[in-house]
């Protein structure tokens, strides 16, 4: 954990390729979920479910959302996620209780 974490800067993206034999590749948008801080959770319970806060198109929506360049905004995906996440207490780190 650090600071982005205590912050609340940090986000989690979700895509879907499509990979089909001798085609391009098809690409939803990836979905990005900005994460509450941690310093405002409770531990071991579960946050409301969220929807995605911003979409970013093609195969490299994350670089364009890591370099800060501007969404194209695309249209929603057919099937979009939604997310929810809790904080929990580990002695050893990435162990889940």
């Amino acid at each position: 954990m650090d600071r982005n974490d205590l912050a609340g800067r940090v986000a989690y993206g979700v895509q879907i390729a499509w990979p089909h034999d001798g085609k391009e590749t098809r690409y939803e948008p990836l979905e990005l979920f900005r994460l509450p801080p941690v310093k405002n959770e409770e531990p071991g319970q579960w946050s409301e479910w969220m929807q995605a806060a911003d979409l970013r198109e093609g195969a490299f929506g994350w670089w364009d959302e890591a370099h800060g360049n501007p969404s194209s905004n695309p249209a929603p995906p057919a099937h979009p996620f939604s997310m929810r996440c809790r904080v929990f207490l580990a002695d050893v780190p990435g162990v889940l209780p």
